[in-house]
């Protein structure tokens, strides 16, 4: 997978630098969004030989946080399988570093 150059396309979020006025957590530029919110959830990316460049937000942001509305119980399962693959140039969180992943 190749991902280059994401925009925010709704403002930047309270928590950013700088600070924005995003009340909500959508289209913020990131170049991957996992979310998981459902009771008993099990999300699992697998990644690879991938990159990500020039992310106006993070490369990849994870969320997980149960939704009372979404079921009874907490969150089974988050996983990250990244191999082979870079993240560089985010603009906000990297400060365009470049982050190896093996």
């Amino acid at each position: 997978m190749i991902v280059e150059q994401t925009t925010i396309a709704r403002r930047l979020p309270s928590y950013a630098i700088p600070p924005g006025t995003l009340i909500s957590a959508t289209n913020t530029g990131d170049c991957l969004d996992i979310v998981a919110n459902g009771a008993d959830d099990s999300t699992i990316l697998r990644m690879i030989d991938s990159s990500f460049t020039g992310c106006d937000n993070n490369g990849i942001e994870v969320t997980g946080n149960h939704v009372t509305s979404n079921g009874v119980g907490d969150l089974h399962t988050i996983v990250l399988d990244i191999d082979n693959s870079t993240i560089s140039g985010s603009r906000y969180y990297n400060y365009g570093s470049t982050i190896l992943l093996r």
